[in-house]
């Protein structure tokens, strides 16, 4: 059985998360895949590309507007894929 419990909080204390992204890694190269019901020279974006990176998260503890802690949850590494664009070859 999991339970989830919130804190409770005195006047003036704010508790947030913080992401940050601390790397960004070049964008991939696109794959291109031949499409016959499409005239040559014709190219259509398919699937937009994404950047992979690494990202931060944290937890923050605010008292009366000044940071008393902060606590890094953890990293997370995303993989970045190239666009897949389709090409005419009619």
């Amino acid at each position: 059985m999991n339970s989830l419990a919130f804190p409770v909080l005195s006047e003036g204390e704010k508790i947030y998360l913080v992401v940050e992204q601390r790397q960004e890694d070049e964008l991939p190269q696109p794959e291109y895949i031949a499409d016959r019901t499409l005239k040559t020279g014709v190219e259509i974006v398919a699937e937009a590309g994404m950047h992979g990176g690494l990202w931060r998260t944290k937890l923050v503890k605010e008292k009366k507007g000044k940071v008393e802690h902060v606590e890094v949850l953890g990293d997370c590494f995303y993989k970045g894929r190239g666009a897949v664009i389709r090409q005419g070859v009619r």
